[in-house]
């Protein structure tokens, strides 16, 4: 299961709004103390990272900013630096315009559309390597579907009644949920 978790946490990133979380469940039984996954990498900002070898943290490719390439990250509560930033060349930038109109209308189907059509993936190297927390495991299998996996985040939460506040953190406490694979493709 550990090993899904890595795509789980690209597939299920966006900066389309806050994971919805059930209002019938206490909040608290899904926080989940930063020491269960230490390797959760804070990105500047907003998003998150997986750290995958010593030196190396793979994330989605939209929570890097265009106009500049993050130069730490936080690890474990600590600082790293980033040496180098590799998009993937096949990511897709949604227009400054969609994302407007996005948050204008609350409708984010063309902006969703648009990222998973996208090769939404980056890699960081850090410049020096991590020693204090191991990494993730990376999942070279094809037997998702039908798993249950594990999803690890501080981003942000609302449950399905009261909806989410644009005021409100963007990172908040970690939290955890589970969840079936009902579709894996080659991609």
């Amino acid at each position: 299961m550990t090993r899904l978790l890595l795509f789980l946490l690209l597939a299920t990133s966006s900066t389309a709004g806050a994971i919805v979380v059930r209002d019938d469940v206490d909040d608290a039984k899904y926080r989940i103390p930063v020491s269960e996954f230490p390797a959760l990498v804070d990105m500047p900002g907003e998003g998150h990272g997986v750290l995958i070898a010593p030196q190396w943290v793979v994330t989605a490719a939209h929570v890097i900013p265009a106009h500049a390439e993050p130069e730490q990250v936080v690890i474990n509560g600590i600082p790293r630096d980033v040496e180098r930033v590799i998009v993937h060349p096949g990511h897709k930038r949604p227009p400054q315009a969609l994302a407007d109109q996005a948050l204008a209308t609350w409708d984010w189907t063309l902006f969703i559309v648009l990222l998973s059509s996208s090769d939404d993936i980056a890699l960081l190297k850090l410049a020096q390597p991590v020693t204090d927390v191991s990494p993730v495991v990376l999942h070279d299998g094809a037997d998702e579907y039908g798993q249950v996996v594990r999803i690890i985040g501080k981003g942000a939460t609302a449950d399905g009644i009261a909806g989410f506040d644009m005021h409100s953190p963007h990172r908040t406490e970690l939290r955890r949920a589970y969840n079936t694979v009902t579709s894996a493709h080659d991609r």
